[in-house]
């Protein structure tokens, strides 16, 4: 995380996703999306 920080990135963020291993995408994308609309803002269904 520090990385990302000093090369500028303001709003870094990181979570733990259950029951996933190292390519989230595929294994728990629903759980993925869920992140990623938090981090956008974008409501739910």
């Amino acid at each position: 995380m520090a990385g990302f920080e000093e090369a500028g990135l303001t709003d870094v963020r990181q979570g733990v996703i259950p029951d996933c291993g190292h390519f989230s995408p595929e294994e728990q994308p629903e759980k993925l999306w869920d992140r990623v609309a938090e981090f956008l803002g974008i409501k739910g269904d």
